[in-house]
């Protein structure tokens, strides 16, 4: 019989995997965490099941409970991962963008791809972001970041600062077309869905006409 250890763990936020000195123990969390994501290309995250996850880890319950707290504490760890490599993805694609580069298309549809790329992570990312304002905080810095990086392109475009309408304007274009994705993986109204030409297409469209960016 596998006895589960009481632990004091916030009940809300970010929560890395336990601390590990060993590097077996660092092998199997990081399986862990690698057998989560490859569940999620296929599965809704209520749909895996800790027995899912150690099965397609190669590792026991036992395993499992000594790394993370419960499941949640593993998407919360799967939430820092996805967090750094959007941050990274990010930067370099904001780097690699020439003078004459459409910047406006590069912030709506780096977001948009790497959205789509992780749809059943991102689904769950909402659902637990919206009672757990802890948990969203990052996103939500993640996304201001992004509506800075744009505001600074477009200063240097220009070769003057923005005025405060300006930059409102830029700031709902990004609330409009984040509305847009999410709405679409989630309830997919359309009448344009994500993951096609045309829903693509009207996001850039939608975002340059509310921005002023076009």
């Amino acid at each position: 019989m596998i006895l589960r250890v009481s632990r004091a763990v916030p009940p809300t936020g970010m929560r890395a995997a336990l601390p590990t000195k060993q590097a077996r123990s660092r092998k199997t969390r990081d399986a862990l965490i690698a057998a989560a994501w490859r569940l999620l290309r296929a599965r809704a995250w209520h749909d895996i099941s800790i027995n899912d996850l150690v099965k397609a880890a190669g590792c026991s319950v036992g395993a499992f409970y000594s790394r993370f707290a419960d499941k949640e504490a593993l998407f919360e760890a799967l939430a820092n991962e996805w967090l750094e490599m959007r941050r990274e993805e990010r930067a370099k694609g904001f780097a690699a963008l020439n003078p004459e580069d459409d910047f406006a298309a590069q912030a709506v549809m780096s977001t948009y791809q790497h959205v789509m790329r992780y749809q059943n992570f991102w689904r769950a990312a909402l659902v637990k972001g919206a009672t757990d304002s802890v948990f969203w905080a990052p996103f939500r810095e993640l996304g201001l970041k992004t509506i800075q990086m744009t505001v600074e392109c477009h200063e240097r475009r220009i070769g003057r600062q923005l005025t405060e309408e300006e930059t409102r304007r830029i700031r709902f274009a990004f609330q409009m077309v984040n509305g847009a994705i999410n709405n679409g993986i989630v309830n997919r109204p359309g009448p344009f869905l994500p993951g096609t030409p045309e829903f693509e297409f009207q996001l850039v469209r939608g975002f340059k006409a509310a921005s002023g960016l076009g």
